[in-house]
């Protein structure tokens, strides 16, 4: 199938086309980082390149992530409360 636009155009909307810290992107990180949670982001050494990561493996985050889960079960809407 031949591109229905020139070579400058296809080359113009490219360029706007970003890899890293996208609205979603960053909107996500906002309300990851204001609930508590940390990461690292951008990791080159791991495979594929992860967006952003959280560490589990730290001995503190471990009870940290049980309490905000229980907080988030115990806060979170029903189903059938909301009427869906």
């Amino acid at each position: 199938m031949a591109d229905i636009v020139t070579p400058e155009v296809r080359s113009r909307m490219m360029r706007g086309i970003r890899g890293k810290d996208t609205k979603p992107e960053v909107l996500l990180r906002k309300l990851l980082f204001a609930s508590g949670f940390r990461f690292r982001l951008h990791r080159k050494d791991l495979p594929g390149k992860p967006e952003g990561i959280i560490p589990l493996t730290h001995v503190y985050a471990l009870p940290i992530l049980a309490l905000k889960r229980e907080r988030w079960l115990t806060i979170s809407i029903k189903p059938d409360v909301a009427k869906w």
